[in-house]
C-alpha cells in the first residue's frame, strides 16, 4: 500500500506544477539566453554608471618648507623638507599601466592655487579647449582632449620658475592610474613632488624633496585605493 506524502513534498509538488504551468518548458530550456541577457543589461548600467570614469582630488599645502598632502580627503603625508620655499608646479603622466576599464582622456581635469591666508586664487586653469600659456610645453607633447589636460609621454610638464610662495594646490585627476605632481617646482626635476598610484595594483604613494631628478629627502605611505567619483 503506497505512503500518502509528507506534508512538505506535498508543498513542493504543488509549487512544481504551478511553475510548469506559468512558464512554458521551452523557458526553462531557454535558461541560458535569460543569462546572457541579464548580463548584457548588467554591462549596460555598468557602462552608463562608469563612463565619466573615475575621478581623484589632489591637495598640497606648501607653507613654507612645511608640506602636507591629501589624496582624495586623506592625509597622506607631511614633511618639513629644506626646500627652496618657493616656485611653480608640474605634472608627470604615467602611461605604462593603462587599465582597459578606464575610458579616455586621462590626465588632469583643473588645476588651482590659492593663497592659504586670504583665499585669493594665484593661479587656475581649467582647460576649457585650451591651456594657459604659462605651461612650457616646448615638446609639444601635452594637450587638451574634451577638457582635460593629458599627454602621450612621459615627460613632465611645468609652469617653470614663479615666484609663488606659500600656496594651496588643489586639482582634479580623471582615469590616472600613476602620476607625478610637482610644488614648489624649481625646474621639471628640481621641486617638491607627490607620487601617487592608483588601485592596489600599483602601489601607494610618496612625498618627497627632490633635487636634479634624485629624491633627497622622502616620507612614504602605505597603498592606497582611491574613492570613484563622477
Amino acid at each position: 500500500m503506497r505512503e500518502p506524502e509528507s506534508r512538505p513534498r506535498q508543498l513542493i509538488n504543488t509549487a512544481g506544477t504551478s511553475l510548469n504551468r506559468l512558464l512554458p518548458t521551452r523557458s526553462w530550456r531557454n535558461a541560458t539566453f535569460w543569462i546572457i541577457v541579464l548580463v548584457n543589461l548588467a554591462l549596460i548600467v555598468l557602462y552608463f554608471w562608469s563612463r565619466g570614469g573615475a575621478t581623484t582630488t589632489i591637495r598640497i599645502e606648501a607653507i613654507g618648507q612645511q608640506y602636507r598632502a591629501f589624496v582624495d580627503g586623506e592625509l597622506i603625508g607631511e614633511r618639513i623638507f629644506q626646500s627652496d620655499g618657493q616656485g611653480g608646479i608640474g605634472f608627470l603622466l604615467n602611461q605604462q599601466y593603462e587599465l582597459p576599464a578606464l575610458p579616455k582622456p586621462n590626465g588632469v581635469d583643473w588645476v588651482r592655487l590659492t593663497d592659504p591666508d586670504t583665499g585669493e586664487v594665484i593661479f587656475e586653469d581649467t582647460f576649457d579647449g585650451s591651456y594657459s600659456d604659462l605651461w612650457e610645453n616646448t615638446a609639444g607633447d601635452w594637450f587638451v582632449e574634451d577638457g582635460v589636460f593629458t599627454s602621450t609621454s612621459r615627460r613632465m610638464i611645468t609652469t617653470g620658475l614663479q615666484p609663488w610662495r606659500s600656496y594651496i594646490f588643489e586639482a582634479q585627476l580623471r582615469n590616472v592610474t600613476e602620476m607625478a605632481i610637482l610644488v614648489h617646482a624649481q625646474d621639471a626635476r628640481t621641486g617638491v613632488v607627490l607620487k601617487i598610484g592608483q588601485f592596489r595594483a600599483f602601489g601607494g604613494s610618496t612625498l618627497a624633496r627632490s633635487v636634479n631628478g634624485s629624491s633627497v629627502e622622502r616620507v612614504d605611505n602605505v597603498r592606497l585605493e582611491l574613492d570613484r567619483g563622477q
